[in-house]
């Protein structure tokens, strides 16, 4: 099923998606609520990275293929997962073609980082959420600011991002429940 809101989108997604032949594409507009169930996947336009993860989280579909703004393209990665792929519009076909097989295939080629921070970087994950900076973070947790600097550090490297924005994000999206 292909989600779209407007003529425009529906002609983008139809000319993207012209290269892939073996796939039967039913269009929908999104606002004819429709139920997504009953389809092996959802290719969908977000113009900003909240409506990709409400698709993400509220749509009752197996596999989502969500594209994104090419000013996003930095972020697609934060989406990824085992049931969906995000990609820039204006991405190559190779790249479509890969990311519909690999959403279709059994095989899981995401790798889940959500294990691999420590109690320590989601203590300190959670204080930056909460707003607060580097030093406020150090008083709070009794530990030196430079260490606070070096967790974050490992948490950039973790995620893969290169802004504390971008890190925050990735929080949201990736690691939330296991904040808590």
């Amino acid at each position: 099923m292909v989600l779209y809101r407007n003529t425009l989108e529906r002609e983008q997604l139809s000319s993207l998606f012209s290269c892939v032949a073996s796939l039967h594409l039913t269009f929908c507009k999104e606002k004819e609520g429709r139920l997504t169930t009953g389809f092996d996947l959802v290719v969908c336009i977000a113009r900003d990275l909240m409506k990709a993860y409400q698709y993400k989280m509220h749509l009752h579909c197996p596999h989502i293929l969500v594209l994104l703004p090419k000013n996003l393209r930095q972020m697609c990665h934060l989406l990824n997962d085992d049931t969906m792929r995000a990609l820039p519009l204006g991405c190559s076909q190779h790249s479509l073609i890969s990311a519909v097989a690999s959403l279709l295939s059994e095989e899981s080629q995401v790798c889940e980082r959500r294990g691999n921070i420590t109690k320590r970087e989601r203590q300190i994950l959670c204080l930056l959420l909460s707003g607060q900076d580097t030093q406020s973070i150090a008083s709070a947790l009794g530990i030196k600011v430079s260490t606070v600097t070096v967790h974050k550090k490992h948490l950039f490297y973790k995620s893969g991002v290169h802004s504390i924005s971008q890190l925050l994000l990735w929080a949201l999206f990736t690691q939330y429940g296991d904040l808590a």
